[in-house]
């Protein structure tokens, strides 16, 4: 199992709707495992802020598998409340067939 994290800055900002949030502090801890375990990152002391300047917590994580895709981020504003999130589940079957559900406000 290997440990690393790289700087949150530098991502390409994600688009939510009508607003758009660009990294500014953080990083995001990737744990690597056997490739038929998958990996999982998980956002640490990220922000993000939006194009009128207004700050957002980044929390979540996203767990990748080989046949799974899980990315769980929510944009928490200055007051507690949830903005906007990243929300997928997705899943290809063993016959190749594959489920993609999106519960978010964001595109990835």
């Amino acid at each position: 199992m290997n440990h690393v994290s790289f700087p949150a800055t530098g991502n390409p900002p994600i688009t939510c709707g009508d607003h758009s949030y660009t990294f500014t502090d953080g990083e995001f801890a990737f744990v690597f495992r056997d490739p038929s375990v998958g990996a999982h990152i998980t956002a640490r002391n990220v922000w993000a802020s939006d194009g009128a300047g207004n700050l957002y917590r980044v929390v979540g994580s996203e767990t990748y598998g080989p046949t799974t895709f899980t990315p769980k981020l929510m944009f928490v504003g200055e007051t507690g409340g949830i903005a906007d999130s990243v929300n997928i589940t997705a899943h290809l079957s063993p016959n190749g067939t594959g489920h993609w559900f999106d519960f978010g406000t964001c595109g990835f």
